[in-house]
C-alpha cells in the first residue's frame, strides 16, 4: 500500500508537481488534508478523529480548495461512526473549538479593519457556470491528471475504477465518494472556479489540488490481490518517475510566452535582480533609504516584496496603497520621513501636485521616478495624497 502511494505521487504530470510547488495560497490548504490517513487506517479512534476533525475546519479556513478532500472523509467518518454517541460529542466539540478560532484569529481582524482587506472575495453562484465548466471539463482537470497535462482522461479513468472496486469491497468510502462527485459539481457552479486558465500560474487545476489526496487515501479500503503482477505494476511509475524530471525544462518553456500570463507576470532572476538594483542604485544615488512604489506600477510585487527580500541591503519599501504587509503599514504610518523616492504610475507627478503641497519633488528619470525633499507628512497623509493622483 505504500508503495502504491508512491507510484500514485510519481505518475502524476509534472504540471502537478509545478502546480502544488508554487508558493500561493490554493496550496496550503491541502496540507492539513494529509494526516486523514490515520484516520483511514484506524476509524474507531475518536482521538485521531478530533485531530483530523479540527483539521478539516482549519483547512478549509486556510484554502476552501480543500473540502474537495474533507467533505468525503468526515461522512466516511459519520458512516463508521454513526452508532457510536461519543462520536456526536466529538464532533460537536471540535465545532465548538474551531469556530472561535475563525471568527477570533483569522476573520475579526478584518471585520475590524474592513479597509486592510486588499482583495475581497465576493461568491458567485450561478447554473451557467456549471453549464461552463461541463463544456471544457478537460481544462479544469489537466493538470491534476496522471502520466499527461492535455487532458484528464486519466484521471477519470481512476476514480471511477475506485468507485467500482469500493462498491465491489463493500466499503462504506463508496458513498464518500459519490459525496465527493458532488461536492465536485456544486463546484462548477461557483464563478471562482471559472477564474482561471490553461496556464500553469493560474490554472482552473488550482481548485482541484486535492484529488491526489483523496485517491491516497482511498488506496488501503482497496483490497487487491495484485502479488504475482506488482512488480510488473511497479514499473510503471518507476519508469514514468525516471522519465518525469528530463521534461522539467520543456514545462517551464511551455509555461513562458507572455501571450499566456494571466494575472500573474513570470520573469527571470537575473532580470528580477537587474530591476531590483536599478531601484536600489536610484536610492543610492539620491541618499534615500526609503522607497514609495505604486500600486498601478508594473514591478511592484518584485519591488516592493521581492527587494528586500533578495538584498538585505535594499532601501525598506511601501507601496502607496495596497501593500500586503500589515506590519509594514502600521509600522510606516505614523512616520514622516523627509526625503525618499517614489515610484509613480504618474510620470508627471512633479507637476500635478498642488501649489499648496509643502513638498519638494524632483524626477529622476522620465519613467515615473521622482525625489521627495523635505516631507513634512506622515507616510499614510502623504501615500494618500500622491494615490489621488496615480493614473
Amino acid at each position: 500500500q505504500a508503495i502504491c502511494v508512491f507510484g500514485v505521487l510519481l505518475c502524476l504530470s509534472i504540471s502537478y508537481d509545478m502546480l502544488s510547488s508554487l508558493p500561493r495560497g490554493f496550496v496550503t490548504g491541502i496540507f492539513f488534508t494529509s494526516f486523514f490517513i490515520v484516520s483511514i487506517l484506524n476509524p474507531h479512534d475518536l482521538k485521531l478523529l478530533i485531530l483530523n476533525t479540527i483539521f478539516a475546519v482549519l483547512g478549509y479556513f486556510v484554502s476552501p480548495n480543500s473540502v474537495l478532500v474533507s467533505l468525503p472523509f468526515l461522512f466516511y467518518m459519520f458512516l463508521v461512526n454513526y452508532q457510536n454517541k461519543y462520536y456526536y460529542f466529538v464532533s460537536a466539540a471540535c465545532v465548538l473549538i474551531t469556530v472561535p478560532i475563525f471568527y477570533i484569529l483569522f476573520d475579526r481582524f478584518y471585520k475590524l479593519h474592513p479597509d486592510y482587506v486588499m482583495n475581497d472575495l465576493t461568491l458567485r453562484y450561478s447554473t451557467d457556470y456549471f453549464r461552463i465548466a461541463t463544456s471544457k471539463i478537460n481544462k479544469l482537470f489537466k493538470q491534476v491528471s496522471f502520466f499527461t497535462d492535455e487532458g484528464s482522461i486519466p484521471l477519470l479513468i481512476v476514480m471511477l475504477t475506485f468507485l467500482f472496486l469500493l462498491f465491489k469491497n463493500k466499503s462504506k468510502f463508496a458513498y464518500a465518494l459519490l459525496v465527493f462527485f458532488l461536492v465536485l459539481a456544486l463546484s462548477f457552479c461557483f464563478g471562482k472556479t471559472m477564474d482561471g486558465s490553461d496556464w500553469l500560474f493560474m490554472s482552473h487545476c488550482r481548485m482541484y489540488l486535492g484529488i491526489p489526496v483523496l485517491i491516497v487515501l482511498m488506496i488501503p479500503l482497496v483490497k487487491l490481490n495484485l502479488s504475482k503482477y506488482f512488480y510488473v505494476l511497479l514499473c510503471i511509475p518507476l519508469i514514468y518517475g525516471i522519465y518525469k524530471p528530463t521534461q522539467i525544462e520543456s514545462a517551464f518553456k511551455k509555461n513562458e510566452p507572455e501571450k499566456l500570463w494571466t494575472g500573474v507576470r513570470l520573469i527571470t532572476m537575473d532580470e528580477a535582480l537587474r530591476s531590483v538594483n536599478i531601484y536600489k542604485d536610484a536610492c543610492l544615488r539620491s541618499g534615500s533609504d526609503f522607497l514609495l512604489v505604486s500600486d498601478k506600477f508594473w514591478l511592484r510585487i518584485l519591488i516592493a516584496y521581492g527587494g528586500p527580500a533578495l538584498d538585505a541591503d535594499f532601501p525598506q519599501t511601501l507601496e502607496i496603497k495596497r501593500d500586503k504587509r500589515y506590519w509594514a503599514r502600521e509600522e510606516n504610518k505614523n512616520k514622516v520621513i523627509q526625503k525618499l523616492v517614489v515610484i509613480s504610475s504618474n510620470f508627471n507627478l512633479d507637476k500635478v501636485l498642488p501649489q499648496g503641497v509643502k513638498l519638494r519633488i524632483r524626477r529622476l528619470d522620465d519613467y515615473g521616478l521622482h525625489l521627495i525633499e523635505g516631507n513634512t507628512y506622515t507616510m499614510y497623509h502623504l501615500a494618500n495624497l500622491i494615490a489621488k493622483y496615480e493614473n
